[in-house]
């Protein structure tokens, strides 16, 4: 499970995940690059360093495809060509069709499946050249049932598909997709929902089969799982 001098690129690295990505990755050795939209991600990239590991930054929506384009352009230049692709960033902002127009489905739909082929496209043509590489997507369970966030939904739903195509197409390249599709996650937008609603987390947990939400970390352990070489021959699942 070691990633020493792996160059591991995480998007959403500001986020409750992403945050607890960096810091699984970045322990077993690897180098983070890490992407966000919002400027919390410098502050990740320097906690790391302090605590020893090498780690840059980047800024960038991923629904823009040229800001992600120069994003990742500039961190393969400060670290290195990307080995490990980490597709976390997402959200949701329209939590019904009700409340959805079309600007808003666009919206949420280029912010989660749009941005994660972005992000893709960036790192592919290096890996394919190298003929090595790993990408791990955070996708959701609202991708399997009907949970709300109609267009949120969609989007995990065609991550779900671009992955298993992109194992299919790139396995010829030694490249490895997969998904990830956790539940309710302990992360800091449920803990601010939380000090409205005390009971939510618990009220929740009732649908889990293990009776509880899972951390950040957990989520993060699973990821690692299927990007070390202990899943060498695992491709195009949805977990």
């Amino acid at each position: 499970m070691s990633f020493r001098n792996k160059v591991v690129a995480i998007t959403g690295a500001a986020g409750g995940i992403g945050r607890a990505l960096c810091r699984h990755f970045a322990g077993q050795g690897a180098v983070i690059a890490a992407v966000d939209r919002g400027n919390g991600v410098e502050a990740v990239a320097s906690s790391l360093r302090d605590d020893g590991a090498e780690a840059a930054h980047g800024i960038a929506d991923i629904g823009d495809a040229a800001a992600v384009a120069r994003t990742f352009a500039a961190l393969a230049e400060r670290l290195g060509p990307v080995d490990i692709l980490v597709n976390n960033a997402g959200f949701s902002s329209h939590m019904n069709f009700a409340d959805t127009d079309p600007a808003g489905w666009a919206h949420d739909v280029n912010g989660n499946l749009n941005g994660t082929y972005n992000c893709v496209h960036a790192v592919l043509p290096a890996m394919k050249e190298r003929m090595r590489g790993c990408i791990v997507t955070v996708g959701s369970v609202n991708a399997a049932s009907a949970l709300g966030d109609p267009a949120y939904s969609a989007a995990k739903a065609g991550m779900i598909q671009m992955t298993r195509s992109l194992a299919v197409e790139c396995g010829r390249y030694n490249i490895r997709a997969n998904i990830v599709l956790p539940g309710t996650v302990r992360t800091p937008v449920w803990e601010r929902r939380s000090a409205n609603d005390p009971r939510i987390l618990s009220v929740l947990a009732r649908w889990y089969p293990l009776g509880r939400v899972v951390e950040p970390e957990e989520v993060a352990a699973t990821v690692a799982f299927l990007a070390s070489d202990a899943a060498s021959a695992i491709t195009g699942v949805a977990l």
